[in-house]
């Protein structure tokens, strides 16, 4: 009861649809272009798509994203350049 008694806001979020988190994705691509701006990096539309689903976003929200954009596209951005690729696409990161 102590507990109850210092909470003074409810703060109530909506949940995010699709659009809110191809939003997020966007932003998180354009940041990582921006990583390694000496790099020619393009990635397919579909790339978004893949990542709402491996997002889970209707259960955990936007909290998987970074993990998942860290995890796969950036993994596979880095491993090009390790290859001395100057030009990497990506065209999915369910293969990879």
């Amino acid at each position: 009861i102590a507990l109850l008694n210092r909470i003074d806001n409810i703060i109530i979020f909506n949940s995010l649809n699709k659009q809110d988190i191809t939003k997020i994705i966007n932003n998180y691509i354009n940041n990582i272009k921006k990583k390694y701006r000496g790099y020619q990096i393009n990635i397919e539309k579909n790339i978004i798509n893949e990542l709402i689903e491996e997002s889970e976003y209707l259960t955990y929200g936007a909290r998987k994203i970074e993990k998942i954009i860290k995890n796969k596209l950036e993994n596979i951005i880095i491993d090009e350049i390790l290859e001395n690729k100057e030009t990497i696409n990506i065209d999915s990161i369910l293969s990879k």
